[in-house]
């Protein structure tokens, strides 16, 4: 009963997103803010924009009142650009923001809406994962929707690799003086927080991150050894949110 009442709701949400389509084209709303979704990206997503339900509202509120206009930010899991529109809206238009997105499907939609209202070369947006590994790249199954890929298996068939580049090389490209990290990485940022040099979270202001315990246990760690960690690096946690936390840096 349970298979045919999904398969029911999903194809209720598909035809509403169609409805949608016809009107609005990939034109959505979110935040207040105008994106570009395409029918690549997952039925599912779409619909949640159609119906203008919360998307990533945990991440968007904390950058809203938390991150000042003008401040640089550092953003690790783009995705589809709308935490991306969110962060431009708050720190205005011409602050820095370095974006970087493993899955290539998703470069081109993140890089259209994270360059909506910024001034020119200011925003970037990149193809890699964060990943302390001394390959070159790291290879990535693709999951039936932009948010369930995962580090690919040995058999898993539809892949893609990225290049492998590790917190400090990203760093190098922000500006100086103190600058934000905002992070959505399926459970990459624990090996960031364990094996990257402390001094390279110096000029961190603030984070908005979201955790990912249940990867922490499969990569062998735990979300309490994640939490020491921060707070050994000059993290303090100002607020938490489900898995998504609101963290003063060293430079906050």
């Amino acid at each position: 009963m349970a298979h045919w009442t999904t398969k029911f709701r999903d194809w209720r949400r598909a035809r509403y997103v169609r409805r949608y389509h016809a009107t609005h084209g990939d034109h959505f709303t979110a935040y207040g803010l105008d994106l570009r979704v395409p029918s690549t990206v997952s039925t599912g997503v779409r619909y949640v924009l159609a119906r203008g339900k919360a998307y990533e509202a945990e991440e968007a509120s904390y950058i809203q009142q938390h991150l000042p206009h003008g401040m640089p930010v550092l953003e690790l899991g783009g995705s589809i650009g709308v935490v991306s529109r969110v962060i431009r809206a708050t720190i205005g238009p011409d602050a820095r923001h370095l974006v970087v997105e493993a899955n290539p499907d998703l470069v081109p939609i993140c890089r259209d809406n994270a360059l909506r209202d910024a001034s020119a070369d200011v925003t970037e947006v990149i193809q890699a994962a964060v990943a302390y590994t001394d390959a070159e790249s790291v290879r990535f199954a693709r999951g039936e929707t932009h948010h369930s890929g995962h580090v690919a298996r040995n058999g898993d068939g539809d892949t893609f690799t990225a290049p492998a580049l590790r917190l400090s090389e990203l760093v190098s490209r922000m500006p100086d003086g103190p600058w934000a990290w905002v992070s959505d990485i399926e459970g990459g940022e624990y090996d960031i927080v364990m094996q990257e040099d402390p001094s390279v979270f110096a000029n961190v202001s603030h984070s908005v991150m979201e955790i990912h315990p249940e990867a922490f246990t499969a990569m062998g760690g735990s979300e309490d050894a994640f939490l020491i960690r921060l707070d050994q690096l000059g993290f303090d946690v100002l607020d938490r949110t489900a898995d998504v936390l609101l963290l003063r840096g060293p430079a906050g």
